[in-house]
């Protein structure tokens, strides 16, 4: 695109940051209407949008054409059929083992970060960017939409099945605070909506900054463009680990305890970015980057669905989008504060700061009763 259209660099990275900010302000729409609508339907829709995106871009003729069509088309399809759409599904889908079910579903983002990128690259050197394009286009119309539509219900009685036990916290709360009828007022009046995005909000700005500079903050080490894609493989390996894990164990523990030591390991891993690390603790610094951020994503769901109820669960996790959002900016902040002060040591040391008070708001959410005792 810089060679194509003739821009810089900054235009490029500004795609990519409005269409976060995008997906942003289109979350808190597409959570409402997640839990009013089809969700097989939505995911198709969302597919459909990313295809006419993808077939659009193709045949762009400036820059701002390709920022526009992120900003809108693609923006709304990842949205309708990404994270959201997966997680919602699995809160409504699972009760007992909801923790564990989100991290699985989550793994798709890691699965596609280890198998995407050398697909995409390899359409790009041997057809070109405009045909890659059209080619992932036709690849979502002619296979996910035909499996979405085949595999996906939006429930277990329209897959025939009885849907599993509720966990013993929701049977015990029944009456109590999973049976209020969720408004978007009364969500944004409760504090359990926003200590996780006290809570959460700095642990995501330090992964993106760290995942969005990683080449640069190993350039400054002295360390290979092909050893840092090593780096990245590792964290997106870690990763399925990290959702896996901390799926799993929020159906079991208390959920701020797996919250503490998720951020706990993502605190360590800057503390070890800081010493000048050689190639062998970046290796280990990977593993631990990918274990912490791949507990961020499952622990919030499993958060949310606990303490809102499955029902509410896309309103709610649509409503944390634009918060959340903000994280996108710290990877510019970051890169920023390289060229002012010649390292990356101020943005980690600030990143350190925000997550202690960020830790300790988690101690003012209450306890949420293991679920995993109701599925005996």
């Amino acid at each position: 695109w810089m060679t194509e259209f003739n821009v810089g660099r900054t235009q490029i990275t500004a795609t990519f940051m409005i269409f976060n900010i995008a997906m942003g302000l289109v979350s808190p729409i597409a959570g409402k209407i997640l839990d009013a609508f089809s969700i097989r339907v939505l995911i198709i829709s969302g597919a459909t949008c990313l295809a006419i995106g993808f077939l659009f871009i193709s045949f762009a003729t400036a820059m701002w054409q390709v920022i526009t069509i992120y900003a809108t088309l693609i923006s709304v399809g990842t949205v309708l059929s990404g994270p959201l759409a997966a997680q919602t599904l699995a809160a409504k889908w699972f009760s007992a083992r909801r923790g564990l079910a989100i991290g699985w579903g989550s793994t798709g983002t890691s699965i596609g970060g280890l198998i995407m990128p050398p697909f995409a690259i390899y359409l790009l050197m041997n057809l070109g960017w405009r045909q890659g394009h059209q080619i992932i286009a036709f690849l979502i119309v002619l296979i996910i939409v035909p499996l979405v539509w085949k595999i996906i219900r939006n429930t277990p009685k329209e897959k025939g099945i009885e849907p599993e036990a509720p966990a013993l916290s929701e049977s015990a709360q029944s009456g109590g605070e999973q049976a209020t009828q969720w408004t978007t007022r009364k969500v944004l009046q409760s504090r359990n909506f926003w200590i996780p995005i006290i809570a959460f909000l700095p642990a995501l700005a330090a992964f993106s900054t760290i995942q969005a500079n990683l080449s640069l903050i190993t350039a400054d080490i002295g360390i290979s463009q092909q050893k840092t894609a090593l780096l990245m493989s590792i964290i997106a390996g870690s990763m399925i680990a990290g959702k896996l894990f901390f799926g799993g164990m929020a159906d079991r523990w208390d959920q701020r305890l797996l919250y503490w030591i998720a951020a706990s390991i993502m605190g360590l891993s800057i503390i070890l970015l800081l010493t000048q690390p050689t190639y062998t603790l970046l290796i280990i610094i990977s593993v631990l980057l990918g274990l912490a951020a791949g507990g961020f994503l499952p622990l919030l769901g499993a958060i949310v669905g606990g303490r809102f109820g499955p029902e509410a669960f896309g309103q709610v996790f649509g409503l944390l989008g634009p918060f959340l959002t903000l994280s996108a900016f710290a990877p510019m902040l970051g890169g920023w504060l390289r060229d002012t002060t010649g390292s990356y040591d101020s943005i980690f040391q600030i990143i350190l700061l925000v997550l202690i008070p960020a830790m300790i708001s988690m101690a003012f959410m209450k306890r949420h009763a293991p679920s995993s005792q109701a599925s005996g």
